[in-house]
């Protein structure tokens, strides 16, 4: 209706993309730059992932803007993950039985074998077609 006042809220404004820009291990912490130009150091006792890891799988860092991950490690951090001042809690069921599992990995890759995944494969269904990954007609 003419002269009536718009009721309706303002739309909120935009927030800004928090966007990492680099990440590098540092002694046994984690060096975290963002796009802002922030830079968070990770303390190893943040994480018990991090704090388990050696030096060389800590520093086998892949990063793009939204986020971190430790292949080696089954581990993600996001920017919002990294800024979060404090530890990071997991069940200690959970962490004993990727600690387990990290032993075990490290073992294997010691003796020159291929180390078993982070989580279990299961076997495919019968229609599925492995040769192109796609379901069979």
């Amino acid at each position: 209706m003419p002269g009536t006042p718009d009721l309706a809220p303002a739309p909120p404004e935009a927030a800004p993309t928090l966007e990492i820009a680099f990440a590098h291990a540092v002694g046994s912490g984690v060096a975290v730059g963002f796009t802002d130009g922030r830079v968070v150091i990770v303390p190893p006792d943040w994480h018990p992932r991090l704090a388990y890891a050696t030096a060389e799988e800590r520093a086998e860092i892949e990063t793009d803007p939204l986020g971190l991950h430790w292949p080696a490690l089954n581990l993600d951090l996001s920017p919002m993950g990294v800024l979060r001042e404090g530890p990071i809690t997991e069940s200690e069921t959970t962490l004993c039985d990727w600690r387990a599992l990290m032993d075990r990995r490290r073992a294997q890759i010691a003796a020159g074998e291929e180390p078993e995944p982070h989580y279990p494969t299961l076997p495919l269904p019968d229609w599925w077609d492995e040769e192109d990954g796609a379901e069979s007609a």
